[in-house]
């Protein structure tokens, strides 16, 4: 998959949820008194941990079929109180999305917070499997997304359920991080990546 093609898929909304979770998988080798294993493993071990470990054909199978589990999400009627104030992706935001002046009522909050939660559970199980793969730039990707892009989709879902700001500026706000560069691409392929369509985002954020 193509630097391009990874960051549509992943940015473009990593967007509908990003949640601070994968916390013990991205500190799990970095923990500083973590124990040294008693002994080290054997060739057949070692073997057998690299069969374990997710290859680029189960990420990308992942890929695959994550735009029909996203779908299913944001045409869920009981979801519709929060979808029906903000797209599903944030590309997909028109004037009276990002315009609108309303704040979140306690319907629609309780509608939010069940969709982050679906969301949050479809995003990490992807990101584990970039991370455990070892492959780049996924694994790359997938830390960045959670270490750099998830606390600013929290603080802004945050403000929305505090009454803090309108649906109009969360709308604009979930804009601005889903336009955000890809890192891992040259300047070009940054600037000249198409935006992903509703039914291939990996990552999501509401």
């Amino acid at each position: 998959m193509s630097l391009i093609r990874l960051s549509v898929f992943l940015s473009s909304t990593l967007m509908l949820c990003a949640c601070a979770p994968l916390h013990d998988l991205l500190q799990q080798s970095a923990a500083p008194g973590a124990e040294s294993p008693a002994q080290t493993p054997t060739e057949d071990e070692l073997v057998e941990i690299a069969r374990s470990m997710p290859t680029e054909k189960d990420i990308q199978e992942r890929f695959l079929a994550l735009p029909g589990m996203y779908r299913q999400i944001c045409l869920a009627p009981e979801l519709a109180p929060y979808f029906d104030k903000t797209p599903c992706l944030p590309s997909m935001a028109t004037k009276a999305h990002v315009n609108d002046t309303t704040r979140i009522t306690p319907v629609q909050a309780a509608a939010m917070r069940q969709a982050v939660s679906e969301i949050r559970e479809l995003n990490d199980e992807t990101r584990r499997l970039m991370i455990e793969s070892g492959l780049e730039p996924y694994a790359s990707h997938a830390r960045h997304a959670a270490s750099t892009l998830d606390p600013l989709v929290v603080t802004n879902q945050n403000a929305l359920i505090n009454g803090e700001i309108t649906w109009g500026e969360y709308n604009r706000r979930r804009l601005e991080l889903g336009n955000r560069p890809n890192p891992f691409a040259s300047d070009n392929e940054a600037n000249s990546a198409p935006t992903a369509p509703a039914s291939a985002p990996v990552t999501r954020q509401p």
